[in-house]
């Protein structure tokens, strides 16, 4: 949906101009796009293709470009170089070469395995429950309307055992739980799981109900319409999961198999872990394994050779010296207040710190 459209009467309302921040990675993994998915992209948006930029719309924002270049995941720079190599698909027979050589000879104990495919992951999370000494309980999916169940990340089959590790595949904002949190159950009923997640905060699991929605256009509208519900235990085994739901984690250690068949896939495996010495590649690398969108890759070249005024990359600068503040022997914190009573605010500051 178009950002007129998304924001309609709140965007007239306000009788001025908004800013729209666009923030992601077109390097990773693209995004999964169905058939019907397609038809609406070509009737709507002028193209069938998956990435943003290639809507018709996306050069009518005159977006500004900032390219961010500190990784906040991985301190080391040398490993950074290897990785930014995997994602531009650059200086490749060295990069293969020199990632197998530092990457970890033995598999990584008790870490989790990254799997190109659902089935093998299953495979591997139904082999590590069994050797679970505890009860073992079943959550059976309900489903209504035209729906499949393999649409789902939560099985239609769920089994969990006490102790055995888990990923939550929805958001808990009370507990700052977001889906692909990772825990361990430590207890269970028919009813209810109480999973411990690896932050140390215990969170209570119940059922929960997705919607699926099917889109058509009306009058120049795309209309979402609910075609089906689908209703699990939000929770899956996690021994292992896939690639695409590792997207957005981090690791201390992983285990990961190389087999990949997209773009994106290699790098978003590779980058999910800290330490390179604590990533297990369960076959060596081959060149074959590394695939860059060439749509993506020219569309990062356009960006890098615009002129400075288009694109830049982006590293904060350091804040520079200033006068002494009033507030140097004081803990301060940083508030959001209305503008009308900002100098209200600040006289009642100015205020107590007098009678101080």
């Amino acid at each position: 949906m178009t950002i007129e459209k998304y924001c309609g009467n709140f965007i007239k309302n306000l009788n001025k101009k908004i800013q729209v921040i666009c923030v992601g990675d077109f390097y990773q993994l693209p995004p999964v796009i169905t058939i019907q998915d397609k038809k609406i992209l070509k009737q709507y948006y002028g193209t069938n293709k998956k990435w943003a930029f290639e809507s018709q719309h996306w050069n009518n924002y005159n977006f500004f470009p900032i390219i961010l270049t500190c990784n906040m995941r991985q301190k080391n720079s040398t490993y950074n170089n290897l990785l930014n190599h995997i994602a531009h698909g650059t200086q490749l027979e060295y990069t293969i070469k020199t990632l197998n050589e530092i990457f970890s000879t033995t598999p990584m104990p008790k870490s989790i395995k990254l799997c190109p495919i659902r089935r093998e992951a299953d495979q591997i999370n139904q082999t590590r429950l069994s050797e679970i000494d505890t009860e073992k309980h079943t959550y059976i999916a309900r489903i209504s309307g035209n729906i499949n169940a393999k649409d789902f990340q939560a099985v239609e089959k769920l089994e969990l055992k006490k102790g055995c590790r888990v990923m939550s595949l929805v958001n808990y904002p009370s507990n700052d739980i977001c889906n692909g949190s990772l825990g361990t159950v430590i207890d269970i009923s028919d009813e209810l799981i109480i999973v411990q997640f690896d932050r140390g905060i215990v969170q209570e699991i119940t059922e929960h109900t997705w919607e699926k929605y099917d889109c058509t256009i009306h009058n120049g509208e795309v209309i979402p319409n609910v075609i089906g519900t689908y209703t699990q235990i939000p929770l899956k085994l996690a021994y292992a999961i896939t690639i695409h739901k590792s997207q957005g984690q981090t690791y201390d250690a992983v285990n990961i198999s190389p087999d990949v068949f997209t773009h994106g896939m290699l790098y978003v495996a590779l980058s999910r872990c800290r330490n390179c010495q604590k990533t297990y590649i369960t076959r060596p690398l081959r060149l074959s394994d590394t695939m860059v969108d060439p749509a993506v890759k020219k569309f990062y070249n356009n960006l890098v050779s615009t002129p400075q005024n288009q694109s830049q990359s982006h590293i904060p600068p350091k804040r520079k010296a200033g006068r002494p503040s009033k507030y140097n022997n004081l803990k301060t914190i940083t508030m959001r207040i209305p503008e009308i009573y900002k100098e209200k605010v600040q006289e009642y500051i100015e205020e107590l710190l007098k009678s101080n």
